[in-house]
């Protein structure tokens, strides 16, 4: 029964998930954008903070600085990492003004895609968390972008931490980016 209401609500949110219905036309572009500039600010991060005796890498999505571990027998100073981290994003030009909160149109589109997710981890025998109704997720998802209740829903568990990697997780980006 749940397969038929999540396929049913799928073909009905799905209709436009390939392309929100935006009063901007000019979103999708501006997230893109943002996305792209984003990866760019913190690969400089990276790069900055690597020279400054700080080793760091992009992060695999790009929105972000993942650290690794200092020479054997160095041992950095929490106070010189955050005068090399206000260095680094000073000389990397500071980090991108972001785009607009999203709309409820690209909101159900993004909850469609997550629906294809919870397809994919079933098919690869992962757990899941079942969804809520399209309207709650919405909900949910614009009070969280407010700091009220919790986190938006998410398919995944912590008890398969490999089912990123089989199952990315969609973004907004994703409803313009090309299928």
């Amino acid at each position: 029964m749940r397969g038929a209401v999540v396929i049913g609500l799928a073909l009905v949110v799905a209709g436009c998930a390939g392309s929100p219905h935006n009063e901007d036309a000019g979103i999708g572009e501006q997230r893109l954008s943002y996305e792209s500039s984003l990866r760019g600010f913190y690969s400089s991060m990276a790069t900055c903070l690597t020279e400054n005796g700080f080793p760091a890498e992009l992060n695999a999505e790009g929105n972000g600085v993942r650290r690794l571990r200092p020479p054997d027998g160095v041992q950095p100073q929490a106070s010189d990492l955050n005068t090399a981290y206000d260095q680094c994003a000073q000389a990397a030009g500071g980090q991108p003004d972001p785009p607009p909160p999203p709309s409820e149109s690209e909101l159900q589109s993004l909850y469609a895609l997550n629906l294809e997710v919870v397809d994919c981890l079933q098919d690869h025998g992962y757990h899941y968390t079942d969804p809520p109704s399209v309207e709650t997720y919405v909900e949910t998802y614009l009070a969280s972008l407010q700091g009220v209740g919790s986190a938006p829903w998410t398919p995944y568990t912590a008890e398969d931490p490999g089912a990123f990697e089989d199952c990315p997780q969609p973004s907004l980006v994703d409803l313009y980016r090309e299928r």
